[in-house]
């Protein structure tokens, strides 16, 4: 081996030296290179823009929810009028079987109803689990409309005579967006109607 092949290295690294070539590591450079995040980069807090979709999302999700609370009262309201449209059949079968005179008494004010017997008078059934009385559940209204004939200030009695005949009635159950018409048609049968707010 030469003395030239031995001093080789050392002329190499003199001369990369002279010309100003500076050897830097690999990690260094890459980590030098390295983007910030943007959101590095940006101050804290929330632009308007960004304010006003989360204020939107709110707003949307508040609608549904309140459209998803109408639909349940006014299923609650269904199933009431279904409840009281059945106990009307059920009190106009015990009046035939029994030969006696019952009647629905509404209670508005209360948004309750119950059942009565005719014996000297209008007597309140108490000892019949079938006939007791019932409170219609919040936020629910409950309402009687007269018939024609109806003096002002009597009674909201809906009458089941002994022949299994009954009185016109019409009882309304509400709930938020619909109303139940508990009916009496004609032919003695017992409807009910479903009408949206501002109907009828």
């Amino acid at each position: 081996m030469s003395v030239l092949a031995l001093f080789a290295p050392l002329t190499l690294a003199l001369s990369r030296r002279e010309r100003g070539l500076i050897e830097v590591p690999l990690s260094k450079c890459q980590s030098t290179l390295t983007p910030t995040p943007f959101f590095l980069k940006r101050n804290a807090g929330f632009t308007l823009l960004e304010i006003l979709v989360v204020v939107l999302l709110i707003a949307i999700t508040a609608s549904f929810a309140v459209v998803s609370l109408n639909r349940d009262v006014d299923r609650l309201a269904q199933l009431e009028a279904r409840r009281l449209a059945g106990l009307i059949d059920q009190l106009r079968d015990e009046s035939v079987i029994t030969s006696r005179t019952y009647a629905l008494e509404i209670l508005s004010d209360e948004r309750a109803y119950r059942f009565l017997v005719s014996a000297e008078g209008w007597q309140l059934i108490t000892d019949d689990s079938m006939m007791r009385q019932r409170v219609i559940p919040e936020p629910l209204r409950l309402s009687y409309e007269s018939p024609i004939d109806a003096e002002a200030g009597s009674r909201e009695l809906v009458v089941v005579q002994a022949n299994g005949q009954i009185t016109p009635f019409t009882i309304i159950i509400r709930g938020e967006d619909k109303a139940y018409h508990v009916i009496l048609d004609p032919a003695q049968n017992i409807q009910i109607q479903e009408k949206t707010r501002g109907e009828g």
